[in-house]
């Protein structure tokens, strides 16, 4: 697996970090992937999330358990479809949402997981799936708490700004 984070040449997008809801975002991306015969891309990021993983973490250790667990959910995922799309898998040292927005500046959509957080929870843990949506320039499909929530492409503002996305 690549460790590129230029724009995927994929349709789709989708973060995963092994958590119900991003398995959860998975799922949809290969449906949506399927229904309109585009490329999925899953992308997992790892990185220190301690100081012990960043004082006794071993990097070569975390890339193996990133490539494992993403070969293994995207397996059990795509068994449970029929015809499922073509699925390209990357493992990425890097922070969701940053490497995830340059993924998918070219794809038609974005997907991620919401775990739900609010409050200080969230500020501690950051959120994923805001940061997406604020900074992708894509539309984004927010997974999670029983709903799918869509937010379009941000439009390009015209004249002066006309090459500056419009947030």
């Amino acid at each position: 697996m690549s460790v590129n984070t230029s724009a995927a040449q994929a349709g789709i997008v989708v973060g995963v970090d092994g958590s119900d809801e991003s398995l959860l975002a998975l799922r949809w991306a290969l449906a949506e992937g399927a229904r309109r015969s585009e490329v999925v891309e899953v992308v997992h990021c790892w990185y220190p999330r301690s100081m012990v993983d960043a004082v006794f973490g071993n990097g070569a250790e975390m890339r193996t358990g990133s490539e494992c667990m993403l070969q293994n959910e995207v397996a059990k995922a795509r068994n449970e479809f029929d015809g499922a799309p073509e699925v390209r898998t990357l493992s990425v040292h890097g922070r969701p949402v940053s490497t995830l927005v340059a993924r998918s500046s070219d794809a038609r959509l974005l997907v991620v997981g919401d775990r739900g957080y609010t409050g200080l929870k969230e500020r501690l843990l950051g959120y994923v799936s805001d940061g997406c949506v604020r900074r992708a320039r894509c539309s984004v499909v927010v997974v999670g708490d029983g709903k799918v929530t869509v937010t379009p492409a941000p439009v390009a503002a015209v004249g002066a700004d006309a090459v500056m996305p419009v947030w």
